[in-house]
């Protein structure tokens, strides 16, 4: 059995790259993920400029 095939068997699923959010946008990350309205992985990167 390969480790992708266990691995959807199981349910757990591969990780993935994070979604890079400006700093700015911090408080508004942190209310979604309280509120459960978004999964994964989150990133603040100070550097980014939208």
């Amino acid at each position: 059995m390969k480790i992708s095939e266990a691995s959807r068997i199981s349910g757990v699923s591969a990780p993935g790259s994070p979604q890079v959010h400006p700093l700015a946008d911090a408080p508004a990350v942190v209310q979604e993920l309280e509120a459960g309205r978004t999964r994964g992985k989150h990133a603040l990167d100070p550097w980014l400029q939208v």
